[in-house]
């Protein structure tokens, strides 16, 4: 858990400096494939212990939300602060 904690703040950071040079889309979208690479692998790895479908429909409605929100924050990343974004962020529903 540190770990992760201390790993986020440094991805938001990277993608803050990626926004300079691309577009937020496209910084989401090399994000949001590189936790899939991670995240397939260990759903495949713990799939006994896991039950119901992986792909319904509330799921894949969820995995599109998620982007969504990705997208905002990283694009909020390019025009503001990133303890200002953060802190909005964290106080959203």
């Amino acid at each position: 858990m540190a770990a992760a904690m201390l790993l986020l703040p440094l991805g938001d950071t990277l993608s803050k400096l990626l926004t300079e040079k691309l577009n937020p889309i496209d910084v989401a979208t090399a994000r949001l494939l590189a936790q899939a690479a991670f995240l397939l692998r260990a759903a495949v790895l713990l799939r006994r212990r896991l039950r119901g479908a992986m792909l319904s429909p509330i799921v894949v409605l969820s995995g599109l939300l998620v982007m969504i929100a990705l997208i905002c924050l990283i694009g909020a990343f390019a025009v503001m602060p990133i303890a200002t974004v953060i802190a909005i962020f964290f106080v959203e529903p």
